[in-house]
């Protein structure tokens, strides 16, 4: 699946927007089927890389081996038997792999300045804010952060390597649900905050753009830990400069867990049209 990479690009200098898309398995895309996935030339212009899979980053990932290909669903990998007591999941429920809400954010960036744009896609099923994606912690609580850091700032340097000039635009963030339970759902606000005040921190980029969201219907429109952690979202848009709460009801779903090939496609495109909204928009105070 993987289509040639930057070396082949014709825009191969000058200025590149460099979007992050993170985040538990709505991030990865794990049951949309990649033969649902429309073809679109626009694709030949968005660089990408990735890893994404089965937490903890490991070998058995999905990756585009260090190296910058074109936008394109993303291969099975090499998946570690599923066994859902150890969060082992096939990375992807198709054997052809699958896509998130990359391709669709992408192409609609695209369309929207003419900037170059490269996606740094760094995602794992199940993972947990404070569990997986924790800044402060050097242990396996940590590692999905850690790969996220580590994977941004190897795709930067490869692009600089060959040339571009790299800016960090925002970053795509589609989590939350495993976090929708009495013990997390009330740290929820508190943990976001200093993933991203760590985040903007590890990879020098102060005023990153943060837009998130998750499927907010996975357990049912009144589970009370949802409506807390979709409320610690929309609290951490408004408090925190340059972040944003992107909403998803409504897309399609493969089962109540995962938006499927549409729904990816739709969720990626509000996550672009949120961005250039707020980028569009006159600074506020806080901003």
């Amino acid at each position: 699946l993987v289509i040639p990479a930057l070396m082949e690009c014709r825009r191969d200098i000058g200025p590149v927007d460099v979007i992050l898309v993170a985040g538990q398995s709505k991030a990865v895309g794990f049951d949309a089927d990649p033969n649902l996935l429309p073809p679109d030339p626009r694709d030949r212009h968005v660089l990408f890389w990735w890893r994404c899979g089965d937490p903890p980053p490991d070998a058995h990932d999905s990756t585009s081996g260090g190296k910058w290909p074109y936008l394109q669903p993303q291969p099975k990998g090499n998946p570690l038997p599923v066994n859902q007591d150890t969060r082992q999941f096939g990375n992807f429920s198709h054997v052809n792999g699958g896509f998130g809400p990359e391709i669709g954010l992408a192409r609609t960036l695209a369309d929207s300045d003419g900037h170059l744009v490269a996606i740094v896609k760094v995602a794992f099923s199940g993972t947990g804010i404070h569990t997986d994606w924790n800044p402060r912690d050097d242990g396996p609580s940590g590692a999905c952060y850690r790969s996220l850091v580590t994977e941004s700032r190897a795709a930067i340097r490869a692009l600089s390597s060959r040339g571009l000039k790299p800016t960090l635009r925002a970053i795509a963030w589609v989590q939350g649900e495993s976090d929708c339970n009495t013990k997390d759902a009330g740290l929820y606000e508190a943990r976001m905050s200093e993933f991203i005040t760590d985040l903007r921190a590890d990879l020098g980029a102060p005023r990153l753009f943060v837009l998130m969201g998750l499927n907010d219907r996975f357990k049912g429109p009144d589970d009370p830990s949802t409506k807390i952690v979709v409320a610690a979202q929309k609290d951490v848009g408004r408090e925190l400069a340059h972040c944003i709460y992107v909403e998803t009801a409504g897309a399609s779903l493969a089962n109540r867990y995962h938006f499927d090939a549409a729904g990816n496609l739709d969720v990626g495109r509000r996550f672009a049209l949120a961005l250039i909204a707020v980028e569009d928009a006159k600074p506020s105070g806080k901003m």
